[in-house]
């Protein structure tokens, strides 16, 4: 286990690349009987919940500091981009928790929550309580599947997890790149 920081470093930065691979992936290590001898699974879990957490409230800060640009204020005056607002503002919990299980649109939602001035505080509660809750429900739904499918079983559903996170990622990459 004394080689086990490229694991835990791994696992921090993983957040910043893709967070939704980033969280199956350290569970599933977490869960995996093998793993033990090379990580400590409680540090791997932390590793990837720090670098989630900061990966996730550096964003508040773009949005931010985007007010400052004229191009911001302006654009911040549209009646759709007024009323996300207004919504982000009003309800900072509902808000943040629901794009948290949405693809797509977390980082908008952060974005926006540092230009409309959300509290920061209130921006950083809600982002380590919603992240602390899709850690927990990625924690229970893999452990679940490795009960009723075994171990390997688990090592697979994961996997098709990130393939298809991975693949809707890119198919909607690819839709911009078509659309631009």
């Amino acid at each position: 286990m004394t080689d086990a920081w490229p694991f835990y470093f791994t696992a921090f930065l993983g957040p910043f690349v893709q967070e939704d691979t980033a969280i199956i992936a350290a569970v599933t290590t977490f869960l995996h009987p093998d793993m033990a001898h090379h990580v400590h699974g409680g540090v791997l879990l932390a590793a990837m919940f720090m670098g989630l957490v900061v990966s996730d409230l550096w964003k508040y800060w773009i949005g931010y500091g985007a007010r400052r640009g004229q191009w911001a204020r302006k654009f911040a005056k549209k009646d759709q981009v007024l009323a996300i607002g207004d919504k982000i503002v009003r309800h900072p919990g509902k808000t943040l928790m629901f794009v948290r299980f949405v693809p797509g649109t977390r980082i908008p939602a952060y974005i926006a929550a540092g230009f409309f001035r959300v509290p920061f505080a209130v921006f950083a509660f809600w982002i380590v309580l919603s992240g602390a809750a899709y850690v927990g429900l990625a924690l229970g739904v893999l452990a679940s599947v490795g009960v009723v499918a075994g171990k390997t079983g688990q090592v697979y559903v994961a996997v098709a997890l990130v393939a298809g996170v991975l693949i809707y990622g890119l198919t909607r990459l690819r839709k911009r790149e078509i659309h631009s």
